[in-house]
């Protein structure tokens, strides 16, 4: 890969998993569940940036192994973490290994694969690769903000 704005994709994504690490720290069991004003809580958006991982790894015609918990949506009721709903570290350990297989991936492809034609995710129409790892990248910036409101709300310090 020559061009190095296609370069740096791999490396926000890699980016994004220190974040996440930053911004989940300090947090206890019922800060994990807090929802405010029926928001989602960070339960919930830890298990979607990581279910969002591995439809990035599908793209990307990566495959990985399914996730080694059951499907829970970080459910939360009466402000506590649902028992089936996996560990946070479990999870960010898999957000971790999947973006791993992701930035491999990215490293060896040339300025043709980026440029190949995709059906974009949310509007269904087509556009190159490279625009759709910006969206998803986007994707992923846009949780971590939410994550570190929720911080915020909490009283916990400011992480980045």
């Amino acid at each position: 890969m020559s061009d190095v704005p296609l370069q740096s994709i791999g490396r926000g994504f890699a980016f994004n998993e220190k974040i996440l690490d930053m911004l989940l720290d300090g947090f206890d069991a019922d800060g994990y569940a807090r929802r405010f004003n029926d928001a989602k809580s960070a339960a919930w958006m830890l298990e979607h940036l990581a279910a969002t991982r591995r439809f990035y790894a599908s793209v990307l015609e990566i495959e990985v192994p399914p996730p080694p918990w059951k499907k829970t949506d970080g459910s939360v009721s009466d402000g506590k973490v649902s028992d089936e709903c996996p560990a946070p570290q479990q999870v960010i350990a898999d957000f971790a290994a999947v973006g791993a297989e992701i930035v491999a991936k990215l490293s060896g492809m040339t300025n043709e694969d980026f440029t190949r034609t995709v059906s974009h995710i949310v509007t269904r129409r087509d556009v190159t690769l490279a625009e759709q790892l910006q969206f998803f990248h986007f994707h992923e910036s846009y949780h971590l903000g939410q994550i570190g409101l929720i911080r915020a709300m909490l009283g916990l310090p400011y992480a980045v």
